[in-house]
């Protein structure tokens, strides 16, 4: 039998992997945006709105849904959850019109929605509290993979044989990650009775609302152009079968990014958010100014990368900082208005692109980041610190030995 030690590896492990899933779901339409609006039929502005209504299930679902299912055990409620994306997948992939698809996102927005709401404490709980940083780190890690190779190989793989074949692996693959958690992951306990949420006390706290308003900016610009990244590189001459590749480019240095915050994040959390957001407005700004030629289009994914693989985390830990004792409610306040912004940013750009074309989207972009930038740059007091503020952990982590013995 495995030891607490090698549970709690596989655990992280697993949980990263369901992470790694996640992500690659909510974000492969993206990459596949030319080929399901040929076969469906939809113009590629209203194929945006399968990014948009999933990430909105998110952004008004999360703290209710994660209020109501408080109390149910952990690892039960992760296996439905999974189950949800095969679903959603499996719908997508039958899908022969777009009122299809868009229930198959809706429902994937709604597991999405409590996914990200589970995942994370189930992480804290497997391991001892001096570690619950580095266990998060590598749950998040399995998101930023799949910007690295998840979105990108989900592309290859619709480019050359339908994007219908995507979303059948993407339907297929939860299953054998949920054979995996009944062997190797401890069952964990739902949250106790009064363990409840209080979003409006966290909303209060000097600088929580002024960083969730930011995270939204910089989502909507972000997304306005990610969106719709296939169309706007093939614009520049990049041909349908590199566009895979130049996906994982951009994941690639993502994940960089996303090792990099880590390891900088304690000692500079200023320093290393304002760099991160000035790369991503620079690269609008080159995209804005030259996307129109295929070596400047391809080369300013890397800098973009680079920098917005680093940026969830920074600002996670922003508004984790912000209200110590009340982490969950800040992290649905955060993963709320995240969400709002990827959302709000699919349809803002498709509303750009019907209206300014292709090459008004990095124009927009820039002026959203950039305008969160300049407010990370002038909210330095409460908001945006230079230093960390040393506070104490808002409550001890149950070992999972513990937490295993009491739900048995």
């Amino acid at each position: 039998m495995p030891s607490p030690l090698d549970r709690s590896s596989y655990g992280l492990t697993l949980l990263a992997a369901s992470a790694f899933l996640s992500v690659s779901t909510e974000m492969t339409p993206v990459g596949l945006l030319p080929g399901i609006s040929a076969d469906l039929h939809v113009s590629e502005a209203r194929l945006g709105l399968l990014v948009t209504g999933y990430a909105f299930m998110v952004a008004i679902f999360a703290t209710p849904l994660a209020a109501l299912t408080a109390r149910m055990p952990r690892r039960a409620l992760l296996i439905c959850l999974l189950l949800g994306y095969t679903v959603s997948n499996v719908i997508m992939m039958c899908a022969n019109g777009f009122p299809v698809a868009a229930g198959a996102r809706v429902l994937g927005g709604l597991v999405h929605a409590l996914f990200w709401s589970v995942v994370p404490g189930y992480a804290a709980r497997l391991v001892p509290p001096g570690k619950v940083g580095r266990a998060t780190t590598v749950v998040f890690t399995g998101g930023s993979i799949a910007f690295a190779a998840g979105v990108p190989l989900g592309t290859a793989l619709g480019t050359a044989v339908g994007w219908r074949a995507t979303f059948g692996l993407l339907a297929l693959l939860p299953l054998i990650v949920i054979a995996l958690l009944l062997k190797l992951i401890p069952p964990l306990p739902g949250a106790t009775r009064g363990n409840t949420a209080k979003l409006s006390a966290a909303i209060r706290l000097p600088g929580v609302a002024l960083i969730a308003g930011t995270t939204t900016v910089i989502m909507l610009g972000h997304y306005a152009l990610y969106t719709y990244i296939s169309p706007f590189v093939a614009r520049a001459g990049v041909g349908s079968h590199a566009i895979g590749p130049v996906l994982f480019c951009y994941g690639a240095t993502g994940l960089i990014g996303t090792w990099t915050a880590a390891a900088l994040v304690d000692r500079h959390p200023r320093g290393v958010l304002l760099t991160a957001l000035g790369l991503v407005c620079g690269s609008m700004v080159v995209l804005a100014l030259f996307g129109q030629g295929t070596v400047i289009a391809v080369l300013a994914t890397v800098p973009w990368g680079l920098a917005f693989g680093a940026l969830p985390a920074l600002l996670q830990t922003t508004v984790l900082r912000a209200a110590p004792a009340l982490p969950e409610s800040a992290s649905a306040l955060f993963a709320g208005m995240f969400n709002v912004g990827i959302g709000g940013g699919a349809l803002v750009g498709g509303l750009v692109l019907d209206q300014a074309g292709l090459g008004g989207l990095p124009v927009f972009a820039a002026v959203l980041t950039g305008a969160g930038l300049v407010v990370a740059s002038i909210a330095r007091r409460t908001a945006f610190p230079a230093l960390a503020r040393k506070t104490a952990v808002a409550a001890p982590v149950r070992s999972t030995e513990t937490a295993t013995k009491r739900e048995l």
